[in-house]
């Protein structure tokens, strides 16, 4: 089984960035040398459900993730 990382803060403002820029989960993917399927599941974990709003929530999902596991990124 493969293990799975949480993206980073800075990550994820990058990614957010990439978002606003309009580039597709395999560009973003390349540019921050992560998998595809990170990228895809990080969206889905921290986007409002699509019938509200397709913006996606870096901070909150950061906070929570610290909070959770208790070490920094």
């Amino acid at each position: 089984m493969s293990c799975y990382h949480h993206l980073c803060m800075e990550e994820r403002e990058s990614l957010m960035l990439f978002l606003e820029q309009g580039k597709s989960i395999r560009q973003i993917a390349n540019d921050l040398k992560r998998a595809p399927s990170t990228i895809s599941r990080e969206l889905r974990r921290n986007a409002e459900p699509l019938f509200l709003t397709t913006e996606f929530h870096n901070g909150n999902c950061h906070e929570l993730i610290l909070a959770l596991k208790n070490v920094e990124c």
